[in-house]
């Protein structure tokens, strides 16, 4: 046997104005998680905590409903509200495990966000977060780094604690035939290809990132720069902005699968990020997907556990500074010169840590673990993404806020 997962999703009320919309994302999520998904209306807190306190119980028990009558025996909550919710639900009454999946440290990213952070509303954030910590069954951190962040914030011990990676699926890699059709089909033989896939946020560092292609531009006559995001306008503009010329770079719109199938065509990925809590902590899917996908990786030292794993495992490049050093210009031409061994090793580096068949056996065992299944039980099957949890026979529901 293995577990059955439903998917209880508390939607707000932003995206219930487009009915259609939210009807073909849940069939989307209920397809790539091969599993049944459910929404249900969530009701505004309107940034105040006392409302929050309200629309946490109201939420927890529509959980407690759907838990009973689904027989569900264990919940796994995806982030803080989730979480909170879920164990509200158990104080209820409800007689199931909890797993907090830990995507970001939460009042982190709140007072990173907001331009004016409510001190109440942060204490609060806290207050939470550590009674969450100390009460859930399990505790999955995206990183070393932030299972250290919050064992070192609260002075807890975190027995029950595990990292999971954000992972992606091994169905991708790399193929220097595949590769040199791709090359031929953007007309880039010739060139150096850097690669950004994602999207336009301040934290990702987007117009730092144009102006370093620039000043590695002057360095490297061959440098090219492809961009895969749905922001073009942004892009456009910054690149424009940037001073870069229109022969030099390309920005294209893709699916996340057809992202998948071209990356292999660059050299570089670029993986840039700021200096902060949030992203110490953070496990950004992008570098799983660099690497699945046989590309070397440039990024800064505050990249949860990846910046590190890069200079470890030669995975890439971590800058200390966003300028052309004498150390950046030696790894682009080191992988200039040894592009199939770059690639081979970035692989083989995904393959054993950063897919669902290495990444989701902790993930797995701490289901049977809490579940108390037999010996010999199989586990559940692989999930495709880390947000979307494995279809699996079995008492686990998934809660996403």
């Amino acid at each position: 046997d293995f577990y059955q997962v439903p998917i209880l999703c508390l939607v707000p009320p932003r995206q219930w104005i487009h009915p259609v919309r939210c009807f073909h994302a849940r069939r989307a999520l209920q397809r790539d998680a091969r599993c049944p998904v459910y929404y249900w209306p969530a009701l505004p807190a309107f940034g105040c905590f006392r409302a929050q306190t309200i629309t946490n119980a109201i939420h927890a028990l529509a959980v407690w409903l759907f838990a009973v009558a689904l027989r569900v025996r264990g919940i796994h909550a995806h982030g803080q509200t989730a979480a909170a919710i879920a164990l509200l639900a158990r104080r209820m009454g409800l007689r199931c495990w909890v797993i907090f999946d830990a995507h970001g440290a939460g009042p982190e990213e709140y007072a990173f966000a907001a331009p004016n952070p409510d001190r109440r509303w942060l204490a609060q954030l806290e207050r939470e977060e550590k009674a969450i910590l100390s009460s859930a069954d399990e505790v999955i951190c995206v990183s070393k780094v932030m299972q250290e962040h919050y064992r070192e914030k609260y002075k807890l011990q975190g027995d029950q604690w595990s990292v999971v990676p954000c992972a992606t699926n091994a169905a991708v890699g790399w193929d220097v035939r595949a590769r040199a059709r791709l090359r031929q089909e953007f007309k880039l033989e010739e060139r150096f290809v850097f690669v950004y896939a994602g999207s336009y946020r301040k934290y990702q560092m987007a117009d730092e990132m144009v102006a370093l292609f620039k000043a590695i531009k002057q360095e490297l006559s061959e440098a090219y720069f492809l961009i895969l995001t749905g922001d073009r306008a942004r892009f456009a503009s910054a690149a424009s902005i940037g001073g870069l010329a229109a022969e030099d770079y390309r920005i294209v719109s893709l699916s996340h699968e057809e992202v998948l199938q071209t990356l292999p065509v660059a050299d570089v990925g670029f993986l840039l990020r700021a200096d902060s809590p949030v992203n110490r902590v953070a496990s950004p899917t992008k570098f799983a997907e660099y690497c699945i996908c046989g590309v070397p990786v440039l990024l800064t030292p505050y990249v949860g556990d990846y910046s590190r794993a890069v200079e470890d495992a030669q995975l890439g490049c971590c800058l200390e500074e966003l300028s052309v050093s004498p150390r950046l210009l030696r790894f682009l031409r080191d992988v200039q010169e040894h592009r199939e061994a770059f690639a081979v090793r970035c692989h083989h580096y995904a393959i054993q840590h950063l897919t669902w068949a290495s990444a989701g056996t902790t993930l797995r065992g701490a289901y049977d673990r809490l579940s108390s299944a037999p010996a010999g039980q199989a586990p559940p099957k692989e999930p495709t993404r880390r947000a979307k949890p494995p279809s699996t026979r079995g008492n686990g529901a998934p809660l996403q806020s």
